[in-house]
């Protein structure tokens, strides 16, 4: 069993089918069919189900991706350990992290963390799927996650990294709500713009609603576009919960901002594997730690 087969095999799995795998390793159909052919026999087993151009793992397939893409982790965990020694950081960093958290603090970290390591490529994935930043980073996927906090199960760590307040966002139309803050029970007397069930921004508000025993808020609108939001507000289609960097964006379009009681927010940070960290992952938890806290604002936006 070679490196270059379970990288080919990870590839398959993530890019669902053998043409669009050929095209993220950069080699020929034929030359990753025969490696995947090559690994089937080595084993002495069948990793896919063949479904016309698509794929689907067998049980063995499924056994063989988290170990696989252990042994692709720390093989770049080691290249860039030596990288470290030559005097440079070089490398990929696989972040997990959700639209809300990646928009703020995510976006600040990496601001930071690109001037002071310019040579590492970051890719961010998306967790607010399925199984979320357990799976993606249980699993292997991504290295380290930042996330909304509890996330860590068996095997993960987490870091506490600050909070995330979230705050009432009105129409600009609205009656004027004060300096705040204002009941959480007000949201079952307006109409909500909301993301779909399942997401974590729709997990959060639905957290908030059965702390102000709402049974049925009225949903006006359900969008998986988070960053219309603020202009669907500010447009007069309805309220929202919005975390602070939203909140502003609400407000500099003449939205009402105003925060509640009792106050919504949640803890976020950054979780990781038990056990050693490339050094890329090392330099951005550690940056990460220095910048915390985030989200500590005692003034509406």
């Amino acid at each position: 069993m070679e490196r270059r087969q379970l990288e080919y095999f990870v590839a398959v799995v993530d890019n669902g089918g053998f043409g669009r795998a050929s095209e993220a390793v950069h080699v020929t159909q034929p030359s990753l069919s025969q490696a995947i052919a090559a690994l089937e026999k080595d084993l002495g087993v069948t990793l896919f189900h063949r479904l016309g151009r698509k794929v689907k793992l067998t049980a063995a397939g499924e056994a063989l991706l988290a170990p696989a893409r252990q042994v692709l982790r720390d093989h770049a965990v080691a290249r860039a350990a030596v990288a470290k020694v030559r005097g440079g950081y070089d490398g990929t960093l696989d972040i997990a992290s959700t639209p809300t958290v990646a928009a703020h603090p995510l976006t600040a970290l990496l601001g930071r963390f690109s001037q002071l390591y310019p040579g590492i490529t970051v890719r961010i994935t998306d967790c607010d799927v399925p199984g979320g930043a357990a799976a993606i980073v249980g699993g292997g996927q991504c290295e380290i996650g930042v996330v909304r906090l509890p996330a860590a199960t068996a095997g993960l760590q987490a870091i506490a990294l600050g909070q995330q307040v979230f705050y009432l966002v009105l129409p600009p139309d609205s009656p004027d709500p004060g300096p705040g803050p204002v009941e959480l029970s007000v949201l079952g007397e307006l109409p909500l713009i909301a993301t779909p069930p399942g997401t974590a921004s729709r997990k959060r508000l639905e957290e908030a609603l059965a702390i102000a025993n709402v049974a049925e808020p009225r949903i006006a609108v359900e969008t998986i576009y988070r960053a219309t939001i603020p202009k669907l507000v500010a447009a007069g289609v309805g309220a929202s919960l919005l975390p602070r960097h939203m909140a502003q964006e609400a407000a500099e379009l003449g939205a009402h901002v105003v925060g509640t009681t009792p106050v919504v927010a949640h803890e976020i940070g950054i979780v990781r594997r038990e056990g050693p960290l490339s050094p890329a992952a090392r330099a951005f938890v550690d940056l990460a730690v220095e910048m915390a806290p985030f989200g500590a604002e005692g003034e509406e936006p």
